[in-house]
């Protein structure tokens, strides 16, 4: 969800938030520090036209054209947990829509169209578009009011937040804890403790979680049953008010994913600023914070500690063909972006990020440490070898010694 805020009884508070990351490919305005802004010049110079579609969705279709992201990977949230809270429950869900380093919400019937994006200077970035139709559409820059949310993502800087709550009836969040509010998720959290407050459609197998369900108020924390295995959400939403009928369990474990990246590598290059005295920062790290963040990058990057699935999972759009295509391949025939979905989310124990703008900008002293680790790590594990090989034939600017291995 991006850019969230309620309210709690009367006490404001800045709610969860989730986002992720997109885009195949890289800006080629150097002046400009993330797509949104160089796609904003090219608006400006009339060098690019968003088309608005009259129907039902707006902006939105051209949006995701504009930024390369498949209408597939659509997700639905209905915990009234965004800045337009007000419009959102469990008959009009938020939409989400991503790609590597960008991510697009969508409320129907609502004001703004939210944005975040990788961002080279400040990590991740924050853009809202006005949803009315104009002569010259303009993405506004959001500062404070996501950073409330989404500051909280790694404790040190912004970040996205996949994050799961128990919703009871109108999109309300319950059994809330206002020293805890955000109940953050990523591919390392039970399912057990996933996916509240989110559609999920997909065949799910034995895997229990906390989505498509609403909570009692009287009864805030029993799960009722029913939730799994949903194939078709069209006796809960108006599919036609939507891209896509559903909300893909592959696209909704792949954002978890990507968040729990992303909110790493900002962790890093936030402790690293921090070791600069002339860098105003809350807080100023220690050698041993950076150690234990890099083993953490390192350890999530090679899915040490992924859950692993219960059963294998099949989605309900062509997600995971899709993004499996845009994949670099060796030789092969094979990338990182190969999914498993029987025992485990993707083939090889390397991410597939490895590819993205936000891993570009990580602080360079931390990404040497990283890929030397990364390559430690892998030599000698089952398909680890197959990861360094993939990564050796489709990744630029490896170190020397990363060099194919015998598999």
């Amino acid at each position: 969800m991006i850019m969230m805020r309620w309210a709690l009884g009367g006490l404001a508070a800045a709610a969860i938030a989730m986002a992720v990351s997109a885009l195949p490919s890289r800006a080629d305005d150097v002046t400009a520090s993330n797509v949104v802004e160089h796609y904003q010049k090219l608006l400006d110079q009339g060098a690019a036209k968003l088309r608005y579609a009259e129907e039902k969705h707006g902006y939105l279709p051209d949006l995701l054209r504009a930024f390369r992201i498949p209408r597939e990977s659509q997700l639905l949230v209905f915990s009234a947990s965004s800045l337009q809270f007000d419009k959102i429950n469990q008959r009009t869900p938020r939409a989400l829509y991503y790609q590597d380093d960008i991510a697009i919400g969508a409320v129907q019937g609502g004001n703004l169209i939210e944005i975040v994006v990788t961002d080279k200077n400040s990590g991740v970035a924050f853009y809202t578009l006005d949803a009315a139709k104009s002569d010259k559409p303009r993405f506004a820059r959001r500062t404070t009011e996501c950073v409330t949310c989404h500051g909280f993502a790694s404790g040190w800087a912004p970040g996205l937040m996949v994050a799961s709550y128990s919703t009871g009836p109108g999109g309300k969040l319950l059994n809330l804890d206002p020293y805890n509010l955000f109940h953050l998720t990523d591919d390392r959290t039970p399912f057990e403790d996933r996916y509240g407050g989110w559609y999920v459609t997909g065949q799910t197998g034995s895997m229990r979680h906390r989505g498509n369900v609403t909570i009692t108020p009287e009864d805030p924390v029993t799960i009722p049953p029913g939730g799994t295995n949903i194939t078709d959400l069209g006796d809960r939403i108006a599919k036609s008010d939507y891209l896509e009928p559903g909300s893909d369990i592959v696209s909704l474990l792949t954002l978890e994913h990507q968040a729990g990246f992303v909110n790493l590598v900002t962790r890093i290059n936030a402790q690293y600023r921090s070791l600069d005295p002339k860098v105003a920062m809350p807080r100023r790290a220690t050698g041993a914070d950076i150690d234990v963040s890099i083993d953490e990058l390192v350890s999530y990057m090679t899915f040490v500690k992924e859950v692993p699935l219960p059963s294998p999972v099949v989605g309900t759009t062509g997600f995971a063909k899709i993004f499996a295509e845009q994949g670099a391949e060796d030789s092969k025939g094979r990338s990182l972006r190969q999914f498993d979905l029987r025992t485990r989310l993707f083939r090889y124990p390397l991410s597939y990020m490895i590819h993205s703008q936000a891993f570009d900008i990580l602080n360079p002293a931390a990404r040497d440490r990283v890929w030397r680790r990364l390559y430690d790590s892998l030599s000698g594990r089952p398909a680890g070898a197959a990861a360094i090989n993939i990564a050796a034939a489709t990744r630029t600017g490896l170190p020397d010694y990363w060099k194919p291995v015998p598999e």
